[in-house]
C-alpha cells in the first residue's frame, strides 16, 4: 500500500498539463499549443490547434461516461491513445500520455494477481488476431 500511496503523493497538477520540472522553463508549458502540428512518421494529423479545447472536453466527457463501462485494461489504452492522436501540447505529449496511462490503470486491480493481467492481454491479442 506505501509505495502506490508514495506513487500518488508524487503526481502533480503540472503533469497532466504537459509539463515537468525538466519543461517548466519554456513559455508554452502547459498551455495547449498555438499551432498545428505533424508528427513524422504517424498516419495520422493531429486536429488544427484551434479545435483542441473541444476535443479535450470530448476527451474528458469520454473518460467519465463511455470509458467507465471498458475493462481497465482496454480504458487505459484507449485513453492513452486519444490523448496522442490529440496531441494538444507542443512538448510533452508522450511524457503525459504516458502518465494518464499509469494513471488510468488501477493499480490495484492487477497488482495482486499477475496472471489473471497477462491472461487478459493474452485473450484481447488472440481476439484481435482472430479477425484477420
Amino acid at each position: 500500500m506505501g509505495v502506490v500511496v508514495s506513487a500518488y503523493a508524487r503526481f502533480r497538477p503540472a503533469y497532466v498539463r504537459g509539463t515537468d520540472s525538466q519543461l517548466l522553463h519554456l513559455p508554452t508549458a502547459g498551455r495547449y499549443r498555438n499551432q498545428n502540428v505533424v508528427i513524422s512518421g504517424a498516419g495520422f494529423i493531429p486536429p488544427d490547434h484551434l479545435h483542441l479545447p473541444e476535443k479535450m472536453a470530448e476527451l474528458i466527457q469520454w473518460y467519465r461516461t463511455e470509458a467507465r463501462l471498458l475493462h481497465p485494461i482496454d480504458r487505459a489504452a484507449q485513453l492513452h491513445t486519444r490523448f496522442v492522436e490529440i496531441h494538444p501540447f507542443e512538448d510533452g505529449n508522450g511524457r503525459t500520455a504516458r502518465l494518464l496511462l499509469n494513471f488510468a490503470m488501477p493499480s490495484s486491480t492487477f497488482a495482486a494477481n499477475p496472471t489473471k493481467l497477462v491472461l487478459h492481454i493474452f485473450n484481447v491479442f488472440h481476439a484481435f488476431l482472430m479477425r484477420f
